[in-house]
Order: structure tokens, then sequence, then C-alpha cells
């Protein structure tokens, strides 16, 4: 886990959307989920409920 991805997560679950915690880090959406997902990996665990059109909702994990 590096600080990049602390941040990310942290915003993600501050305003619960992927694509709205890109834009304010100003990064790419991909970016930001292709972080979040190597983390998960990392980590082992899902850190977020993530649907198309739904709010990114924290797992207990994440």
């Amino acid at each position: 886990m590096n600080l990049e991805q602390c941040e990310n997560i942290v915003e993600v679950a501050k305003i619960g959307s992927l694509t709205k915690a890109a834009q304010n880090r100003h990064i790419t959406l991909s970016a930001i989920s292709q972080s979040i997902t190597l983390l998960e990996a990392e980590l082992g665990v899902t850190l977020f409920i993530r649907s198309r059109g739904q709010k990114a909702v924290p797992t207990a994990e994440g």
C-alpha cells in the first residue's frame, strides 16, 4: 500500500463515487479504479461494493 492508494480510498469513501473522486484527485477514472483494484488484490479483500450508476459503498474491510 502506498500513500496515493490511501488517499484514493479515503476520497472514494468520502464521496461515494469513483468518478467524482478521480475528478477531485485530478486523475482518470481508470487510474483510481486500477489503484483500488491493485490494493484489493494486495490485501486480499474487497474494499468497495461498486455498481454502475450506484454509490461506491465501503465493505466492512473497507
